[in-house]
């Protein structure tokens, strides 16, 4: 009856059908989404904190996945949180990196080819650092990836510049501030000068700081944009979301319930223009173009309600609220990832599900 109400009024409703569970390890928590296999259908890999794994869902073509591929970060203990993907060493397969918080080092999985890695080798990052969060890009202008990764424990971002294929030199860090406790980070070029900053949230210092590349993988000082007292961010996301050319800032802020965003005034100042409400405990976060119309959407999970929610982007700074949509009791969804799972044209959504240690699949079918 309500989607039949919604017709008469002429608003159009994203749909997600054939919601898929697919069975993880203790304390999913984080997912990406890559082709590791290079057959040219996306697959995912996922956290698993508790249990100090992660899980490898290969695509079987459609949409649908294989049950998981296991591989240890260290065992209970390592504390796994998020994760990334990247090229490391140029092969053209593509390699996930891990921070391993409770072990303090960055796990590096080398894809084998043919849809294996091997074992994990590791990068210290200094006795009590707790590395949770790691991006990657090419920071020194060779042709290897860079990564830069957030220490929660001691306040700070480090940097390890590539000197080869999985190679890299000894980590040098910047302050987040005191108390910070950095939480998610991304690299993104905000100034437009063709080097990657780095955008982090700060979730001690309840604000999103941002430090300016100046070339030869050096940054300069922290500057921060408050999200609220209390806001506690836990994930951080960039794109360009006005159209503008230039790439705009979404923090999803767990303590307050709500997201912000920060629109880019062309030299790498943000400036917050939306406050977006959200479901219960919100922790992740993804954009993408959800309906289809050329604008980026936002799409978050909302752990205390056990759903994920989507903001649609209506241009000039309208963001109309769809959802919430259910993904089942007790689920505790963490981890929230978007991408066309069977080549349909659509971006699908992914979670992963902290309550229930597994990954949920909805795709899009459109209005």
């Amino acid at each position: 009856m309500l989607r039949h109400l919604f017709l008469l009024l002429g608003l159009r409703i994203p749909r997600f059908v054939r919601q898929t569970n697919y069975q993880a390890n203790a304390g999913t928590y984080f997912l990406e989404v890559a082709d590791f296999n290079n057959d040219r259908s996306l697959d995912i890999v996922a956290s698993n904190n508790v249990s100090g794994t992660i899980s490898i869902f290969y695509n079987k073509g459609n949409g649908r996945f294989y049950s998981q591929k296991i591989y240890s970060t260290g065992g209970k203990g390592s504390d796994v949180d998020t994760l990334t993907v990247a090229d490391l060493n140029c092969d053209g397969y593509v390699d996930i990196i891990a921070p391993n918080y409770g072990l303090d080092y960055i796990g590096i999985f080398k894809n084998k080819r043919g849809g294996t890695f091997a074992p994990q080798v590791t990068l210290f990052t200094g006795a009590g650092s707790g590395p949770i969060s790691v991006d990657t890009a090419y920071l020194n202008k060779d042709r290897y990836p860079d990564i830069v990764v957030a220490n929660n424990k001691v306040d700070n971002i480090g940097v390890l510049l590539s000197k080869g294929p999985g190679i890299f030199d000894s980590m040098v860090t910047y302050s987040t501030g005191p108390g910070s406790a950095p939480r998610s980070l991304v690299l993104a070029d905000l100034n437009c000068d063709h080097k990657d900053d780095v955008i982090v949230a700060n979730r001690g210092g309840s604000n999103i700081g941002v430090l300016f590349n100046q070339g030869g993988g050096k940054f300069g000082s922290l500057t921060t944009y408050s999200t609220g007292a209390g806001s506690s961010p836990r994930a951080v996301a960039v794109v360009d979301l006005n159209g503008d050319d230039k790439l705009d800032v979404v923090s999803i802020n767990t303590g307050t319930n709500n997201i912000y965003i920060f629109f880019n005034s062309g030299d790498g100042t943000l400036r917050l223009t939306k406050i977006l409400s959200t479901g219960l405990a919100p922790r992740g976060v993804a954009i993408a173009n959800i309906n289809n119309d050329r604008k980026p959407d936002i799409v978050y999970a909302n752990s205390g309600d056990d759903n994920f929610g989507l903001y649609e982007n209506k241009g000039f700074s309208k963001f109309v609220p769809q959802g919430p949509y259910p993904i089942g009791y007790h689920s505790e969804p963490y981890g929230i990832a978007v991408g066309d799972f069977n080549h349909d044209g659509r971006n699908d959504i992914a979670t992963a599900n902290f309550g229930t240690a597994s990954v949920s699949i909805f795709l899009n079918a459109g209005y």
